[in-house]
């Protein structure tokens, strides 16, 4: 990362990351301490769900959700169920 009291780094994926910083003196002792980044999404909300209008049926029917409305705003997540 570089020779300077300041470290910078900012293309850390999505997770967890353990950091190294080693430094070494001119003798050549050194030391190290670890720590722990945990990177999240930019601005990550909670989905939405929308399974559609309510339903009433009779026992033994089969009944189809259409939850193509559902959506996160970071990726699409919709799909349908049939039970």
């Amino acid at each position: 990362m570089g020779n300077s009291s300041i470290l910078t780094k900012n293309d850390f994926s999505v997770g967890e990351h353990n950091v190294i910083l080693t430094i070494t003196d001119d003798g050549g002792a050194f030391t190290s301490e670890t720590i722990k980044v945990v990177v999240g999404r930019e601005d990550n909300q909670k989905p939405i769900a929308d399974a559609g209008e309510d339903k009433t049926i009779k026992v033994g029917i089969k009944i189809t959700f259409r939850c193509f409305k559902s959506y996160d705003l970071m990726e699409f997540i919709g799909s349908d169920g049939i039970f």
